[in-house]
């Protein structure tokens, strides 16, 4: 993934529509209504995921990302 013209590697998840929802949120947070996503998001839900705080490191990432897609 590109983040301010540098090349961020995001990591490996356990199924590719969790690697694509990480992908996702990033793209989202990162650009915005101009970003290029896999899923089709609403404006609530792109306001909610660019509003959550989320550390790509952090141990309970799936929790925080099924949470932003119930």
């Amino acid at each position: 993934m590109m983040i301010n013209k540098n090349k961020c590697y995001i990591g490996s998840y356990p199924s590719e529509e969790f690697a694509a929802r990480i992908y996702d949120v990033l793209a989202l947070k990162n650009r915005g209504i101009k970003a290029r996503t896999n899923f089709v998001y609403n404006s609530k839900q792109i306001k909610k995921i660019c509003d959550t705080d989320i550390d790509i490191k952090s141990k309970n990432l799936h929790e925080i990302i099924s949470q932003l897609f119930m």
